[in-house]
């Protein structure tokens, strides 16, 4: 059994290559519904060897290893800000649309038996029929993710579709339960009570689920905060406790994938932050890894299980009345209620929108699960539904997955331009949530924006800070991790152009190979070992290259003028354990900061005729020094003096002696000050004495 699984993991791992091969093919047919018939194929190989059909999608091995990494994945790169702004939408298609979907469903086809239309082979009664529609109406998260995915809808109208399909799985358990003990019991055995415990049900099962994923969530966001010593088991704390808030929502009869998702939505911050980046990054593709080949896994065996014809019978009008019923009040409901939620939105959704959602209602292998868990013994018609599911799930991802590019294509709905927002959208964002809130805070109206100010204030003041590490909790800044990525994108620019740095005095830096072979931490290395000391001017490279780049450099030189990062400690761990930093990249990062702070100094003190208090003492004490300092400063041993004006067009590299340094800073500045080399301008004083030493570092 393991090598069978290697081996059918393996093969779906190579379709997926060969698929890729072909653009033409692949930019056309999505990769589900090749995916799909590669797996009819391979089971129609097998059924001709073995003459029987010997591989079957489980529901087993669907709900608890197939299912739990996709919706996983789901949940922990969910745009949260996205997903929260149209939670009402998402709720109001999943849980009313679900309902109206189900029950319109069911008894439409039971009109349809009473008609005589179908054959008298199908033994189905009213509550036989509800029980189809609560599993055959549900949209399909795997489903509308794979055709999506490829589509490149718009965000929101995506979040909607994709948030439906994951929270109306409440419904679904629930309506799936509910009818299914109805028929176990037999319809003259059901009472009232029975059906208001179906509807409390309902509130158990989501908001219980909920409630598991929150607490696994704060669990697992507790636990990082303590994994500095053991960073090497960070990426198992994520999984192993997701997949737990699965299990525990299963056992107890909850909506395993509502625990799940928002286990994810509710714990990445906490956990992005304790967490170190090389965790992070092991968490990202692990993660994605395993949800596309649980995926790649589903629809190939979907194709196979199709080829066993034993386990399903045909009835022609029971297999169209469910295409068009499930088609037509998919279409009813949404335009319903897509005209009452255009009265409270900001943002209306169009026509257009609609016509995209109710062709996008996919079915997938939730539904085949479903169908294949029911009692044969109970109810009857168990084959016939068997093959209604196969063939709906068939067309949804086949037929519609096929169409729906060019239906987006031909009515021109909007895109997804993967546009990610400047640092000043983001700026001007949060300040307009400020106001907003502010506003409704002014007239009194408790609104959207309103509670979210105070869920953030709340979230600042007591969640991050017990389930964030204090250095996590204090070093959070996106300003500064915005501004310290500009800095490096900067150093790259200026090593693609050949290294050279515009100076009136003709200072520059040897010519330096391309950085295709070189690592975005070996540029601070290749300017320290280049030999000529001279470091980054920002102020007169032009690394402008399209318009956002502008905008970029415009907020990179605002908080150049306001912004410096404190030194880290760095205490050493002899812990097997634990993955030590690499030491160039430590290294590289502390000259970068010093060099950042010094220059920030040194322009404020001239600049703005500005000295810090520490400066200000400095000189007081320390007077006579600096005056024999600078009589002897073409002394061989000498240096220049420090208080440099930054308005000449020359540039000259100033030395700073390690000794007097020491002197005068505080005892953490001489644990980690490193390296430090800067460039500043030169006076007509100094420009007339002899040239200062190069690349002379601090220690």
């Amino acid at each position: 059994a393991p090598c069978l699984v290697a081996g059918w993991i393996l093969v779906a791992s190579l379709a997926k290559i060969v698929f890729q091969l072909s653009r033409k093919v692949t930019s056309v047919v999505p990769e589900s519904c090749l995916l799909i018939l590669l797996g009819l194929g391979l089971g129609g190989i097998v059924l001709a060897i073995a003459k029987r059909a010997e591989y079957q999608l489980e529901p087993s091995m669907f709900f608890l290893f197939l299912l739990p990494p996709i919706v996983l994945d789901s949940g922990y790169f969910m745009p949260s800000r996205l997903f929260f702004d149209n939670l009402g939408a998402i709720l109001t298609y999943a849980v009313i649309g679900t309902l109206w979907n189900s029950f319109t469903t069911g008894a439409a086809l039971w009109g349809v038996k009473q008609a005589g239309l179908m054959d008298e082979g199908v033994e189905a009664g009213l509550m036989d029929f509800l029980l189809f529609g609560s599993l055959i109406s549900a949209v399909d998260p795997v489903a509308v993710l794979a055709v999506f995915e490829e589509v490149h809808i718009n965000e929101t109208l995506f979040i909607i579709v994709f948030g439906e399909s994951l929270l109306n799985d409440a419904v679904t358990v629930v309506l799936y339960k509910v009818f299914n003990s109805f028929v176990e019991m037999g319809p003259e055995h059901v009472q009232a009570t029975d059906y208001l415990k179906g509807v409390a049900s309902f509130f158990v099962v989501s908001l219980g689920g909920a409630a598991v994923g929150v607490l696994f969530a704060f669990l697992l966001a507790l636990i990082t905060r303590f994994t500095k010593r053991v960073r090497i088991i960070e990426p198992l704390f994520v999984f192993l406790l997701a997949y737990m808030a699965y299990l525990a929502a299963e056992m107890v009869s909850l909506s395993s994938i509502l625990a799940v998702t928002f286990c994810g939505i509710c714990c990445k911050k906490y956990v992005e932050a304790n967490i170190s980046r090389k965790s992070r990054t092991t968490v990202k593709y692990t993660m994605k890894t395993l949800a596309s080949s649980s995926e790649t896994v589903i629809f190939m065996f979907l194709g196979i299980s199709a080829v066993d014809t034993s386990k399903w019978a045909w009835d022609t009008a029971l297999v169209l009345g469910t295409l068009l019923f499930i088609l037509l009040f998919r279409a009813v409901g949404v335009i319903l209620q897509t005209w009452v939620l255009n009265r409270f939105r900001l943002t209306p959704l169009d026509r257009i929108d609609q016509v995209v959602m109710s062709y996008g209602g996919l079915r997938g292998a939730v539904a085949f699960a479903l169908v294949i868990l029911l009692d044969g013994a109970k109810v009857r018609a168990k084959d016939y539904f068997v093959a209604t599911t196969i063939v709906v799930v068939f067309f949804t991802v086949l037929v519609q997955g096929l169409t729906i590019k060019p239906l987006v294509t031909w009515l021109k709905v909007k895109r997804s331009d993967h546009h990610k927002p400047t640092l000043n959208e983001e700026l001007h964002e949060h300040a307009f949530d400020h106001i907003l809130a502010a506003v409704e805070d002014v007239v009194g109206h408790h609104g959207y924006r309103y509670w979210r100010d105070k869920w953030e204030q709340f979230d600042k003041r007591y969640l991050s800070q017990l389930l964030m590490r204090k250095s996590a909790y204090r070093l959070k800044d996106e300003i500064w991790d915005v501004y310290c990525k500009l800095n490096i994108r900067d150093a790259i620019s200026f090593v693609d152009q050949g290294g050279h740095v515009l100076s009136a005095s003709r200072l520059t830096l040897p010519s330096m190979p391309s950085r295709t072979s070189m690592s975005e931490s070996s540029v601070t290395n290749l300017l320290r070992e280049s030999g000529s000391g001279a470091c980054l001017d920002l102020q007169v490279i032009d690394t402008v290259r399209s318009r956002r780049d502008k905008e970029d450099a415009v907020m990179h030189h605002v908080l150049c003028g306001s912004l410096y990062k404190p030194r880290r400690r760095y205490k050493a761990s002899y812990s097997r354990h634990f993955i030590s930093p690499s030491t160039q990249e430590r290294q590289d990062k502390e000259i970068f900061q010093q060099n950042m702070k010094r220059r920030l100094e040194t322009f404020k003190s001239t600049k703005h005729n500005v000295c810090s208090a520490k400066s200000k003492s400095r000189l007081k004490k320390d007077g006579r020094k600096k005056k024999k300092s600078a009589a002897n400063a073409e002394l061989p041993n000498g240096k220049p003096p420090r208080s440099v004006t930054w308005q000449q067009t020359a540039a000259v590299l100033v030395a700073v002696d390690s000794d007097d340094e020491e002197s005068d800073s505080s005892e953490t500045e001489k644990e980690d000050d490193e390296g430090i080399v800067f460039i500043a301008r030169a006076t007509d004083k100094i420009l007339q004495g002899k040239t200062a030493s190069v690349g002379s570092t601090l220690p």
